[in-house]
């Protein structure tokens, strides 16, 4: 018999998105930033923003297809504080969706 583990994941604060995109932010785009920093016009690249989608597709693994929705956002998206309200509708929407952990026979 096959048993499936299932792991419901509390989806993270705004705030905490905030937070985990300040430091990458300021990596990828060589400079310091804040919630009000727009990307576009602290002269983001392609690069910079794959950078930023990397990051947070690395933390919130578990979110299938975050990486994507990261590099949409930072361009749709490009300040800071709104990146990371769009991210956050994305893991909400997904956090209720309940993901097979592990598999193991009894």
């Amino acid at each position: 018999m096959d048993v499936t583990l299932i792991v419901m994941h509390e989806s993270p604060t705004h705030d905490e998105l905030v937070e985990l995109l300040i430091p990458v932010w300021a990596e990828a785009l060589g400079t310091s930033v804040g919630r009000g920093s727009d990307f576009l016009a602290l002269g983001g690249t392609s690069l910079a923003a794959v950078l930023i989608a990397t990051a947070v597709a690395a933390r919130y693994e578990r979110y299938d297809d975050i990486g994507a929705q990261a590099l949409e956002a930072v361009f749709a998206s490009p300040t800071l504080d709104d990146m990371a309200t769009a991210l956050k509708t994305f893991v909400d929407e997904r956090s209720g969706e309940p993901r097979a952990a592990s598999s193991s026979p009894l």
